[in-house]
């Protein structure tokens, strides 16, 4: 997205999350100067951005770089050579000693390093007092830029005493990340990162794509429960790393600065116990070796392998895994990644408890020892399949059941989950917005653009026979049925599997829980989609309206569909053409202003349970 002003005037509004386009606008200028502003920013990859004019005797094009400029500031020292004046260089000499510049500083003369008449008065004496100096109510020589700092050096005068015992094991961390400036690049609690004014200087590999996680240092928040002692160690004294991708690289500090951080980090994180009696009998590492590949966990679509590219993101190498992460810290993960660490990418595999995986009986537990097995191999394990690269490797074919991924689609967002049914039908659902967002027939996805380096390709279904639903939320409570339709995004609330593996997209809009579940269903020319739809809340609901679909045609185009056997209803009039069978709900209503819109009254009624309302519709295009 990008803004144009001209002389603090907004011209051109090119805002919000969109494909390359191009957006103009006019003012009017008198001849001279005038200041120019362009402002940019990219979210989901493809990014880019020209500034073009046009005018009375001019062309469009690019603005020539003859007729821009910027004003600049030179600093230049005095032209004349620097002569010593003696009596100064003496007055100098006499305030480095008087100052105490000399207890630090070195000169090379005998006669002032080391020097000093400064009497500092000792730590002891200084117990309550709020004299001269740093205690001072005055301004200091001394300044405390943070808030409490003062009072909290009169705090710890007052129990001086303390100064002699041993650090606890948080403190001890604490303050050697603050004397080596780790606080400069990496959090730890709610203290330090980085900062944004400097956050651009961080880069990665632009193949990584991982946003933020794969450029900004990580966070070191329960490091010492995450790592293993041996990879700390090999971080901290040998410049280890799991991030090729990162441009930036820690500083090696020695192991007098942070050789102790091995042993302190567990003791301020405490790992919880490891479990010894692994099994790595053939069929749990064959289990596991499949969880891994494609087609099931998936791990290789993200995660490289013994050097050897991912289908996807080039993140951390599995087979190094086991040898930096302990066990414990790797199944929590493994069940929640956002619990750890909220800016991952990495999925959440098993919704509900439910896996993607038939493997061991879909048992979640189950599955993560036997990853974890497999993984303890190291360079000794067999390839995953999905880690060779091909040319139709990206290609997802949906064979017995549904097949899920998560994509970056054009004209949706960077957080879209497709779904591919064995029917030939399928659907691309916005988790960004909460909405069901393309339906399509024939191929289901080629992720290459997404996937290959994630070079910001986003990508589109690769049919001819694609229906677009319209923005915003699906469901919306209106004052009337002809009033404008809300963009906000519905509250997620995950999704969950049925038993024949078939999502179930939950969402909320207010105290009103929506549920969907899209399945196809084969017939004579082609299979249909059908949405079940259940709308729920713990009270009653008035004005609740849902729109199935919208269409930018203009109102004089608008004709009442035709009814079909059956009881559907077709919208032949309109582009694309719809044939619409409702089973449960009220006949839509259109409203027709700059498009058509179909709404439908939802009514729920009481129950047991609360208010429930359940209907079906049923797609054709």
């Amino acid at each position: 997205g990008s803004h144009l002003f001209i002389d603090g005037e907004h011209v051109v509004n090119n805002g919000d999350i969109h494909g390359n386009k191009t957006v103009g606008g006019t003012i009017e200028l008198d001849a001279g100067r005038h200041a120019l502003e362009a402002t940019f920013f990219e979210r989901a990859g493809g990014e880019s951005m020209k500034v073009e004019w046009a005018g009375p005797d001019i062309p469009r094009g690019t603005i020539p770089a003859s007729l821009l400029s910027h004003a600049a500031l030179v600093y230049r020292a005095g032209d004349e050579p620097f002569e010593r004046h003696e009596a100064k260089a003496k007055r100098g000499a006499q305030l480095f000693l008087d100052l105490g510049c000399a207890t630090c500083h070195m000169t090379g003369d005998p006669a002032i390093d080391g020097q000093s008449p400064v009497a500092a008065t000792p730590l002891a004496k200084l117990a309550g007092q709020r004299g001269a100096g740093c205690l001072s109510g005055d301004r200091p020589r001394i300044r405390f830029d943070r808030e409490g700092d003062q009072e909290a050096v009169r705090g710890l005068l007052g129990k001086v005493g303390s100064l002699g015992l041993p650090l606890d094991h948080e403190t001890a961390v604490a303050y050697t990340l603050d004397r080596m400036n780790c606080y400069a690049c990496h959090q730890r609690k709610d203290f330090g990162g980085t900062h944004p004014k400097v956050a651009g200087y961080f880069g990665a590999d632009e193949g990584a794509e991982l946003g933020d996680e794969g450029r900004i240092p990580p966070h070191l928040s329960q490091v010492g429960a995450k790592l293993t002692s041996a990879w700390l160690q090999e971080v901290l004294l040998h410049g280890g790393t799991s991030r090729p991708y990162m441009h930036t690289r820690m500083p090696q500090f020695g192991a007098d600065n942070v050789g102790h951080l091995v042993d302190l980090f567990p003791r301020a994180d405490p790992p919880a116990p490891e479990r010894k009696d692994w099994d790595i009998s053939p069929d749990i590492l064959a289990d596991g070796h499949t969880l891994v590949g494609k087609g099931h966990l998936g791990c290789v679509q993200c995660h490289t392998f013994g050097g050897q590219r991912s289908l996807g993101v080039q993140a951390v190498d599995l087979t190094t895994m086991v040898d930096r992460i302990r066990y414990p810290w790797f199944r929590e993960l493994m069940r929640d990644p956002k619990a750890l660490n909220m800016d991952t990418r990495m999925p959440s595999f098993w919704p509900d408890g439910e896996s993607p995986s038939p493997l061991l009986e879909g048992d979640p537990d189950q599955q993560i020892e036997a990853v974890w097995a497999f993984l303890s191999l190291g360079e000794g394990m067999a390839v995953p399949a999905g880690i060779a690269t091909s040319a139709t490797a990206f290609e997802l074919v949906p064979a017995e059941e549904p097949l899920m991924a998560g994509v970056f689609m054009q004209d949706v967002s960077p957080r879209t989950l497709v779904v591919g049914f064995p029917e030939r039908v399928h659907y691309a659902y916005d988790m960004q917005n909460s909405r069901v967002a393309k339906l399509w027939r024939g191929r289901f996805f080629n992720t290459k653009g997404t996937w290959d380096g994630r070079a910001g390709q986003l990508e589109l279904p690769p049919s001819d026979q694609v229906l677009d639903l319209p923005p915003g939320p699906a469901f919306a409570r209106l004052a009337d049925i002809g009033a404008d339709w809300p963009m906000a995004a519905p509250r997620p609330l995950g999704r969950k599997l049925t038993p024949e593996r078939v999502p179930v997209l939950r969402y909320a809009i207010g105290h009103v829980t929506i549920e969907e579940r899209l399945e196809p269903e084969l017939r004579f020319g082609g299979s249909i989609l059908k949405r079940h739809i259940t709308v729920s809340s713990d009270g009653p609901v008035s004005n609740l309206y849902f729109r199935p679909f919208a269409w930018s045609s203009g109102g004089d185009q608008w004709s009442a569909p035709e009814k079909l056997e059956g009881g559907a209803l077709r919208y032949g009039a309109l582009s694309p053409a719809v044939e619409l069978k409702l089973d449960g709900a009220a006949t839509p209503t259109a409203v027709v202003g700059t498009g058509v819109d179909l709404r439908i009254p939802v009514q729920l009624v009481a129950t047991a349970s609360g208010y429930r309302a359940s209907f079906t519709v049923e797609v054709s295009w």
